[in-house]
């Protein structure tokens, strides 16, 4: 949370070639950022409880609530982006 994820290689995901190995074919690839304010320690919490983390210890989810809580309290709110794609194909 302190710091800028670093993942290794590029994350983009080419659709065309999976779609096509189905006979499918992209009529649309639309993407759109949206915004979750943490106001509350319960705003905090949902955003936590929403992220798939499998081996995360439940002490590092208790972590991460209370450091968002504690950030929307000094700052009011804390707008964490939600980025969107949705991927419209046909046969």
């Amino acid at each position: 949370l302190r710091s800028l994820p670093r993942f290794p290689g590029a994350l983009e995901l080419t659709v065309d070639p999976i779609l096509s190995d189905h006979g499918l074919r992209r009529v649309e690839n639309a993407r759109a950022l949206y915004h979750y304010p943490v106001r509350t320690l319960a705003d905090a919490e949902i955003m936590v409880s929403a992220l798939y983390l499998p081996k995360t210890r439940d002490s590092r989810f208790t972590a991460a609530v209370e450091y968002l809580a504690a950030k929307a309290e000094k700052d009011g709110v804390v707008q964490i982006p939600i980025p969107m794609r949705r991927i419209i194909a046909i046969k």
